[in-house]
């Protein structure tokens, strides 16, 4: 069953106009109208993974419960004041909401008025009794039995304003949500196996007689892993990994294949899968959360609103990315989602979704990403202004930027770029420069290491200085020291024995991106 939420638009054009949805769909649908039954119960068990080069990791789960007993229907229309006919609202306010969630987002609705169309009022269930809702039996799981927790969302509804019989709806309606973190995997597997679990909520007038329900839960399709020896589950396959990236090379069609969603797992006539790349809130950090208020990276052509492809079958393997649709350089997490809608009445609509961070690039030519250093060396509770390049998270006086340009360790104090120093060197092939006292010969050399394939691309400079203060860019005219730069380092070899006053030397790079 769908369930809509239209937004509420008022605007000032001689007066106060009331807000329509596009779609003159039912705010609080329950079964009767479509299975016969007053009562609809919806169980999800979903469950996230992620793939990194070594394996897929849960990286978080939800128990949810919503059932409600009661109907109402409307045309779309509703403000939170009274309103008359019009010529896009015929029937006015034909119905007041004094309190409850209508719309299923945890936001108490009270207050509002609708042009109602439909309404009944609970016949099963007792509203606003959350202290009689419980989890009775189950199998051999960690949930406790029984357990609450529930939370109450019923609504009351008058009808019809507009005429002087007015009568008032109960409508339950309930809701529990139990949320896993990444290091809840244990538990979440313990709580979740194969068989019937039974819910008990208040009867009608009679709160203290149960109302029972039945849910038979299958079991979902897990991350790839070893079980009982038996290495099984979901995974992607033939994905090269840098930096914490899977490679694909955006100029060549590729095939984006997996395992795990078999036959077994997934019901072909009433489960579906989905593909997409979404966008990550941090684009260069491979544990980054995706962005998903941002516009999908795939598919790119799709109509506003639309942000994953379906596939043809729940056990479809595979998915062809042409050649040419996503810029070199683009990084996004890469998700396939199995979605149940099994059952009616009593429903299964669990999501499980996969995914792995993908960087468009040919394999083989590596980049060294700034984001994914800073989020390698920061813990996994660094928000993103932790992680940002001008932050110096460990206080020592460098920004997570510099630490990187540099090598050093941007989660630890004790860890800062190490300085180079001016050295004398052996004198390059038939050159001799400088004679120390001790008869040596060969060269003043300051020299600075740079990062190869690094992204973003770095320019370096070496400027120089006799008081500190006023600082020059060394350049490959300066009479006296010879710039020379390869794709591993910068460095300036001096030219003449005469350096007449002091020559202090300081290593400088900028981001060309």
């Amino acid at each position: 069953m769908n369930f809509h939420k239209t937004q509420l638009l008022t605007a000032t054009i001689l007066g106060l106009l009331v807000s329509k949805s596009l779609a003159q769909s039912p705010i609080f649908i329950v079964g009767e109208a479509e299975t016969g039954s007053p009562v609809e119960f919806v169980l999800r068990v979903n469950a996230n993974y992620r793939q990194n080069p070594f394996s897929v990791d849960f990286t978080g789960g939800q128990h949810l419960v919503f059932v409600r007993d009661g109907q109402v229907a409307y045309d779309g229309c509703r403000a939170p004041f009274f309103f008359p006919p019009t010529t896009d609202c015929p029937l006015g306010s034909t119905g007041f909401l004094s309190g409850g969630d209508i719309n299923g987002d945890g936001i108490d609705d009270g207050g509002t008025y609708l042009s109602v169309t439909q309404v009944a009022a609970a016949q099963l269930i007792e509203p606003a009794r959350p202290d009689k809702v419980l989890l009775v039996s189950a199998p051999p799981t960690g949930l406790p039995r029984p357990s609450a927790g529930f939370a109450n969302t019923s609504a009351l509804l008058f009808f019809n304003i507009r005429t002087p019989v007015i009568r008032q709806f109960k409508m339950s309606q309930y809701f529990f949500n139990r949320v896993y973190t990444a290091g809840q995997r244990t538990q979440f597997d313990d709580n979740f196996v194969q068989g019937t679990y039974r819910y008990a909520f208040p009867v009608v007038n009679k709160p203290t007689v149960p109302f029972t329900v039945d849910f038979n839960y299958f079991g979902g399709i897990d991350g790839f892993r070893e079980v009982n020896n038996q290495k099984r589950g979901f995974r992607f396959n033939g994905f090269t990994f840098v930096g914490g990236f899977a490679q694909i090379d955006p100029s060549v069609p590729n095939t984006v294949r997996w395992q795990g969603n078999t036959a077994d797992k997934v019901s072909l006539t009433s489960d579906r899968a989905t593909f997409s790349i979404q966008p990550l809130l941090v684009p260069g950090d491979p544990l980054s959360d995706p962005d998903l208020a941002a516009t999908p990276i795939f598919p790119p052509f799709a109509a506003p609103g639309v942000i994953e492809v379906t596939l043809p079958t729940p056990v479809t393997m595979e998915y062809n990315l042409p050649p040419g649709l996503i810029p070199l350089g683009t990084t996004g997490l890469l998700k396939v989602t199995i979605v149940r809608n099994r059952g009616t009445v009593v429903s299964d609509r669990s999501i499980t979704s996969f995914s792995v961070p993908v960087q468009f690039q040919p394999p083989g030519s590596p980049a060294i990403v700034a984001a994914i250093f800073i989020a390698s060396k920061l813990p996994p509770t660094a928000t993103v202004a932790d992680k940002a390049y001008n932050n110096d998270y460990d206080g020592d006086g460098v920004s997570n930027f510099a630490e990187w340009v540099f090598n050093s360790d941007p989660g630890s104090a004790s860890s800062v770029p190490v300085a180079p120093r001016l050295a004398f060197e052996a004198p390059e092939a038939g050159t001799v420069i400088s004679t120390k006292a001790d008869g040596s010969s060969g060269s003043w050399v300051f020299r600075v290491a740079k990062r190869e394939n690094a992204d973003p691309a770095l320019t370096y400079a070496i400027e120089r200085s006799t008081d500190m203060n006023e600082w020059i860019k060394v350049t490959k005219d300066d009479p006296n020291w010879n710039l020379v730069e390869t794709a591993s380092e910068i460095k300036v070899v001096s030219r003449t024995s005469e350096l007449n006053g002091g020559n202090f030397f300081r290593a400088c790079a900028e981001a060309v991106k």
